[in-house]
């Protein structure tokens, strides 16, 4: 099925990643669903849309798929992967999709997509860490460019796995010197 878009780009600063699209999907008597699924994975995307349902959310359990209730009156934050290293892991990314289904009603949406220029560094904020001491925490990332986020990301197709080159590998437990049982000698 085919669903017009109109697609506007602009760069704020000058090289980050902006993109907006608006997406009409007109009314279809198909008997089939069509499902067309989200792959962009920016730092966060902002969405608004009318009171046709469509949206859908996957759970974090294997990929069971919940539909989300659409309300023409909210803007719904999408949590993106570089928004989940910011956080070191306190916020999740998610993966969506729309289903176009048998209905009524034409769909629109209305989203943004922000990133950073493809040389941004990106790792867990220092303030989330908490270097103090007694609340600190261990980083679950190393550091990486947008460009090399996007690499990895495009290179596994998207798959759930996309962040793991960036997973923080822990240094092995330093081995501690035995005591020997013998007395030493003179």
């Amino acid at each position: 099925m085919w669903a017009p878009s109109l697609h506007m780009h602009w760069c704020i600063p000058r090289r980050a990643f902006s993109s907006s699209r608006v997406k009409i999907t007109p009314l279809t008597h198909a008997v089939r669903d069509s499902v067309f699924q989200i792959s962009k994975h920016p730092i966060a995307s902002i969405l608004h849309s009318n009171s046709t349902a469509g949206l859908q959310v996957a759970l974090h359990d294997g990929g069971h798929w919940v539909s989300v209730p659409p309300d023409p009156s909210a803007f719904f934050v999408i949590v993106g992967d570089s928004l989940q290293v910011l956080t070191n892991g306190r916020l999740r990314s998610v993966k969506h999709r729309v289903v176009v289904a048998n209905r009524l009603k034409s769909r629109l949406s209305m989203i943004y997509f922000g990133g950073p220029p493809v040389e941004q560094r990106i790792a867990p904020l220092r303030q989330l860490l908490g270097r103090d001491g007694e609340h600190s925490e261990q980083s679950m990332y190393e550091e990486f460019t947008w460009g090399d986020y996007k690499k990895a990301a495009y290179r596994t197709r998207l798959a759930d796995n996309r962040l793991a080159p960036f997973h923080r590998r822990q240094p092995p437990p330093v081995a501690m010197p035995q005591a020997s049982s013998s007395p030493p000698s003179p």
